[in-house]
């Protein structure tokens, strides 16, 4: 028996080897995306004010708790402000997610499909690609996959810890404590006794004051909690009318169908819908599935800018446990659900390469297709050195808008200027920057000269010059 579970755990690390490498080469990559506000210029905001502030400047405050900043900034000031230990400093993270799915997939599931779980659960695209990110995301799920477990194993101490740093990481990790809280109550049935009740206060008592706290005195001190009308996020806390609300629901079904989560999203349903028979597993992550997509989905459709991707991990995570626990239990031959799994396995790892048109709004943090604008950004400003063109002279969109030192910690203060094509003679466009609109694009392929072109997969960056 000793021997058969460490050659288990042999065959974890195997196969989280790819995934640690993948993690490995990002130890120099730049912050990109929302991790240039979420992480560098937060850290940045209390590496230089250590200790004068407990809340951020309204210009980057997006109404979380700040704790990654905090401890970013923390991490900078005992070792040093560098991208190196940026990333190492969401290795800890990491390993606490691996830690923790590996005891769900070994408690869930039996013989080999412990460890497609664990496969599908690393791999998943967008969980690939935050983790290559310096990212709050990983934080929230690592604690949701240690509270995750502990509520399958009733370990009360794991689901209070978790609870109370999902209420730091953001206001997401806010929504899936009351995920927690509303499967613990719905599983045990905690409103049928002051017992009950208790137990459910006591467990979140912690999480909850920490909320209370924080933002009680944010609103003291600042005047709002979450968001306000003059916020630099006001526009994506925009209520949407019956038409927006449809078209948020389009989207949030085509964000868990992309880059390959397609054959999860379409079977999934499906299962659950004619299996009759429903193992052991099923209330708990049934539960957590269904209060996730319940709690995120209803929350987020209400907004006008509350869509991205990785807002949803928590519902992929609990998706594809309930899937490869259904699979594990069809009556099919073996060979239709290794064939099954295979589709899926290729799905996700195709995903990387998927494409848009140009004029469709891509999420570049959501699988690794992000990685080659690396090499395309350094092209493009090697080309601007050589030419002696600053990097203030040359209009672009986010997320490339931030100074080279928030960026890539430098020391460099060069940053591009927000594009306007009716004072610029250069402007650098990407297929990256979702916020150049279209008539700004029929402009400047009518009426600039391309200088400079790079292509690779998926991402392509042109300069162009004022004709």
């Amino acid at each position: 028996m000793h021997n058969q579970k460490t050659s288990s755990y042999f065959i974890y690390l195997g196969l989280s080897l790819p995934f640690l490498f993948l993690y490995g080469l990002s130890l120099d990559d730049p912050f990109f995306w929302d991790t240039v506000q979420l992480a560098s210029k937060q850290a940045h905001f209390f590496y230089d004010s250590i200790g004068q502030h407990a809340t951020l400047a309204e210009s980057i405050n997006s109404g979380h708790i700040p704790a990654f900043g905090w401890y970013l900034a923390s991490c900078w000031k005992i070792f040093a402000k560098s991208l190196l230990v940026s990333h190492l400093a969401m290795l800890p993270f990491l390993l606490v997610f691996l830690f923790y799915v590996i005891k769900l997939c070994e408690h869930l599931f039996n013989d080999h499909w412990k460890w497609v779980a664990f496969l599908f659960l690393i791999y998943e695209p967008t969980f690939l690609a935050q983790s290559s990110l310096v990212s709050p995301d990983i934080v929230l799920m690592a604690f949701l996959a240690m509270a995750s477990y502990g509520l399958l194993l009733n370990k009360r101490l794991l689901i209070g810890i978790a609870a109370v740093f999902l209420t730091l990481v953001s206001m997401r990790g806010i929504m899936v404590v009351a995920i927690l809280m509303l499967t613990f109550l719905w599983l045990r049935k905690s409103w049928k006794s002051y017992r009950g009740l208790w137990e459910l206060f006591t467990l979140f008592a912690p999480a909850a004051l920490v909320f209370l706290g924080y933002y009680g005195f944010h609103f003291i001190k600042e005047g709002w909690v979450f968001y306000h009308d003059s916020s630099p996020w006001a526009e994506s806390f925009e209520k949407v009318s019956i038409k927006g609300i449809s078209k948020n629901l389009g989207i949030v079904a085509w964000r868990f169908m992309d880059f390959g989560r397609w054959p999860i999203v379409l079977l999934l349903p499906l299962f659950m819908l004619f299996r009759k028979i429903k193992p052991q597993w099923y209330p708990l992550l049934f539960r957590l599935c269904y209060l996730s997509i319940a709690i995120i989905v209803g929350i987020t459709v209400f907004y006008k800018g509350l869509t991205a991707h990785r807002y949803f991990m928590p519902i992929y995570f609990y998706s594809i446990l309930l899937f490869v626990g259904f699979v594990s239990q069809l009556g099919i031959l073996k060979s239709l659900k290794h064939g099954l799994l295979a589709l899926v396995f290729l799905s996700f790892i195709t995903g990387h390469f998927w494409k848009y048109p140009n004029d469709v709004a891509q999420g570049w943090d959501a699988s690794l297709a992000y990685k080659d604008h690396m090499e395309g950004m350094e092209l493009s400003k090697t080309y601007l050195r050589k030419h002696g063109i600053p990097l203030s002279a040359v209009g672009t969109h986010f997320p490339f808008l931030a100074s080279q030192e928030i960026l890539y910690l430098n020391e460099n203060q060069a940053s591009f200027s927000k594009m306007d094509l009716d004072k610029q003679q250069y402007v650098l466009y990407s297929n990256i920057c979702n916020d150049i609109s279209d008539d700004q694009l029929s402009e400047i392929r009518a009426h600039w000269t391309p200088i400079f072109t790079f292509a690779k997969r998926a991402v392509e960056f042109s300069l162009y010059e004022k004709k």
